[in-house]
């Protein structure tokens, strides 16, 4: 904020960071209230990177600003899934396990195409 940041955005739970943990929020509940009230004292907005339902509901229960209503951008990681399955394909053959892989992030990416529109629907920017 001091260098002149319009929102926060705290990464509430792990996933593709190395040391997190994508099913454990990142944050006791009292932190993220402590880092809402501090964000909000300041007159900022506040999201987080979530991969769980518990580390979503935590943040609502703290205040978290929800991206729609506070106008707050999104900005979905296509990219990596795009680039594991361009790797596995880009593969002469493939083991069991990039088999299980490909399969894995075809999927992932399939659906996780479809969340922009639906995030545009539900009027967020």
């Amino acid at each position: 904020m001091k260098s002149g940041a319009d929102f926060i955005k705290v990464l509430g739970s792990g996933g593709g960071t190395a040391s997190t943990i994508s099913w454990l929020p990142a944050f006791r509940p009292e932190e993220f209230a402590g880092l809402v009230d501090e964000t909000h004292r300041l007159g900022r907005r506040i999201t987080t990177h979530c991969l769980n339902a518990v580390t979503m509901e935590t943040v609502i229960d703290a205040g978290a600003d929800k991206l729609a209503p506070a106008g707050v951008a999104i900005t979905p990681t296509l990219s990596v899934g795009s680039y594991c399955v361009q790797a596995m394909h880009a593969k002469e053959t493939l083991t069991p396990a990039d088999e299980a892989f490909l399969r894995r992030w075809q999927g992932m990416l399939e659906t996780n195409l479809t969340h922009p529109g639906r995030l545009h629907e539900a009027a967020a920017r």
